[in-house]
């Protein structure tokens, strides 16, 4: 990968985009365990605000917390005024990954963590344009 900054957010904006077709794909397969599609919009979110932190000068934090990460964004990124809605997103990072006393996501949560997630990378997206990435 390039040293170059508009490389580097093209680069994590490619791979939100990947998880965000991943997710896509997988709530319409029969017998394919939500979680995963929730691990996956959780993910897109990540990469996108990470991309938004590395657009704004800013080292992303080796971190999975959504809401943590919005925060860590400048002023006028349009995605922290749903911060506490993307947030819902975090638990996905670890729960969809490992065993534990969690309960299974249902399709309409997993409807729901895909909805948020595209919600995430089109904010940033425009942000992004608006604030002349990509010209």
């Amino acid at each position: 990968m390039s040293d170059h900054p508009e490389k580097h957010v093209e680069t994590w904006l490619a791979y939100a985009r990947e998880a965000l077709a991943a997710a896509d794909e997988l709530l319409d397969l029969p017998n394919v365990v939500k979680r995963v599609a929730c691990f996956h919009a959780q993910q897109t979110a990540e990469k996108a605000i990470k991309a938004a932190l590395i657009f704004s000068g800013k080292k992303p934090p080796r971190k999975h917390d959504l809401k943590q990460l919005c925060d860590a964004l400048p002023a006028g990124w349009s995605v922290k005024a749903i911060a506490d809605e993307v947030d819902r997103l975090s638990p996905w990072a670890a729960e969809s990954r490992y065993p534990g006393p969690w309960p299974a996501a249902s399709d309409d949560e997993a409807k729901e963590a895909v909805a948020i997630a595209g919600k995430v990378l089109v904010l940033i997206e425009q942000d992004l344009k608006k604030r002349g990435f990509g010209e």
